[in-house]
């Protein structure tokens, strides 16, 4: 069974665990600010979200524990508690929302790079298909082997081995 901690050492891990949450929001708008790769950035999100929901579940044991004391809801370490949870959760939204916004943007952009690379290749693929077409308009009006017997009367030389070239007429 696992041994309970006191309210009091709990309310000091959840004050520990704010203070990292803090350094880890700081980190994310340095890097936010300095070094705008999304790679990087989802890295450092993904530690706050993370150090977010374990400061949310040590408010949330506090809380309980202070129920279960019988403690009333205008006590002053509840009210701390959860103005505490207030506050972090107000930041961990507007960091939310500025990581939401950045890879909006960013997927906007892939989006119009890859609607630029579609419009090129369909350029590409017009200017194939028109090239294409030539070729096969200037085939069908050169005349063909058939064409040139009806003409002249005569099949053209057939090669032989030996390098010679023979006709069927002789």
């Amino acid at each position: 069974m696992p041994r309970k901690e006191d309210v009091k050492t709990l309310a000091g891990k959840l004050d520990n665990a704010v203070k990292l949450l803090y350094e880890l929001m700081e980190e994310f708008e340095t890097i936010f600010s300095v070094k705008r790769e999304l790679k990087t950035l989802e890295a450092a999100f993904s530690l706050v979200e993370t150090k977010y929901r374990l400061v949310k579940k040590q408010q949330e044991t506090i809380l309980d524990r202070l129920v279960d004391e019988g403690t009333g809801p205008e006590d002053e370490l509840v009210l701390a508690t959860k103005k505490t949870g207030d506050k972090t959760k107000a930041d961990f939204l507007q960091i939310t929302l500025k990581f939401a916004a950045y890879q909006k943007e960013q997927n906007s952009s892939e989006n119009s790079n890859n609607a630029t690379t579609l419009e090129a290749l369909t350029l590409s693929m017009s200017s194939m298909t028109s090239a294409v077409q030539k070729m096969a308009d200037n085939i069908g009006s050169k005349p063909s082997n058939s064409d040139y017997l009806y003409q002249y009367g005569t099949e053209l030389a057939e090669p032989m081995p030996g390098g010679k070239r023979s006709s069927a007429i002789g």
